[in-house]
């Protein structure tokens, strides 16, 4: 295939620009945020602002035995970004919870 079209040998070849790095994750990983103004939108910008940091830390390499490739395989299944991109933008949504993490 690629020498019938030597434009798609870029695809097989590593690139180390396509690393992963803060603000490349910042961007696959996009806030699904409730309503402006309310309650619940508040907490979720507070949670999102910790997460936020907690990458910085990552991406500074202030936490050890962690990396930007582990939050976005827990997010997604996939140590990289693929080529084409994902099928299904990942996302990270909000899930309230009562007083435990327990079934009830």
């Amino acid at each position: 295939l690629c020498i019938k079209l030597p434009t798609l040998q870029h695809l097989f070849i590593h690139n180390p620009s396509s690393a992963l790095t803060f603000p490349k994750l910042k961007l696959l990983l996009v806030p699904e945020f409730s309503e402006v103004g309310s309650n619940k939108r508040r907490f979720e910008g507070e949670v999102y602002a910790v997460f936020i940091k907690y990458l910085h830390e990552l991406a500074s390499n202030r936490i050890d035995h962690v990396t930007l490739e582990d939050v976005l395989s827990f997010a997604t299944g996939s140590v990289q970004e693929p080529v084409l991109g994902f099928g299904t933008h990942p996302s990270i949504e909000f899930v309230e919870y009562k007083e435990s993490f327990q079934p009830e």
